[in-house]
Parts: C-alpha cells; structure tokens; sequence
C-alpha cells in the first residue's frame, strides 16, 4: 500500500480523530477513531479535513498496530511512524491525538518497543496478510 496523501481531522468530541490515506491505487484506507477499514470513495468535500503538514513524499505502508483500542502504530517504508494515542483533556473528553516519530526522534526506540509488545495486535503486515481490516467496497482482496 503506497500511500499518496494523508488527510486528518479532530474534532472536538470524545474519539474524534479520523485519518484518511489516499492510496496509488485511487482508493482509501480510513481510520475513524477504533479502525481501520478500506473505502472507494471518501467525502473530503467538507472543510474539516486537513493535509497532514509532515506528509512529504510516498512512502509505502509496511505494518498497522494496534494496542486495545487505545494506541495505534502506522510503520513507513522510510522507518517513520504515525503514532495515535489517547489523551484526556482539560474538559475530561477522551481525545485521540496523533504524530509522527521519526528514527531520529528522541522517543523512536520507546514507539518500536511499545509497538513490539506480545499483546499488540497486528492489523496488517507487509510481511504477512491483512488481518483486521474492513473492507467496506465489498472487495474482499486489497492490492
């Protein structure tokens, strides 16, 4: 899965992160708060959702991890992270907030350890198959 783009929004309720990636093959990998899932079309026309300010270049989805709904992991071909997590706000809303670490980030190596453990769910593997995803097209098979 090489992704094209990454758009997101946050909106102010309780698990509000959505994350759209656009994918070479003009269709969309979306996470909406507790998943993943495929999509052939996404409503962008709204202008809630925003280009991710880091996404510079291709890259190529190597693995998606997930820990108990609570903490997300998307791994780069370039070694680079999309880390989701929760946070609780001032207002006590269960936030999802999201950013990328990157190799040479301070924190890198606590991400890939965090994102090693034996209870962390695989969601997709490069290596291996895609074991969570939900296909909403219909399509049983993903490229």
């Amino acid at each position: 899965m090489i992704v094209k783009d990454i758009l997101c929004r946050n909106e102010d309720i309780d698990y509000g992160l959505n994350v759209i990636f656009k994918l070479d093959d003009n269709t969309f990998l979306q996470f909406d708060s507790i998943g993943f899932s495929f999509v052939e079309n996404a409503n962008l026309l709204d202008n809630k959702w925003k280009h991710c300010s880091y996404w510079k270049n291709k890259s190529q989805i190597n693995g998606i991890y997930e820990d108990e709904l609570t903490a997300y992991f998307v791994v780069f071909s370039n070694g680079d992270i999309l880390y989701i997590y929760q946070s609780i706000s001032g207002d006590e809303k269960i936030r999802q907030e999201m950013r990328f670490v990157l190799p040479n980030d301070s924190d890198y190596n606590d991400i890939i350890s965090y994102m090693n453990e034996d209870w962390i769910d695989v969601w997709y593997s490069k290596t291996g198959s895609i074991n969570r995803i939900i296909f909403r097209s219909g399509d049983k098979t993903h490229k």
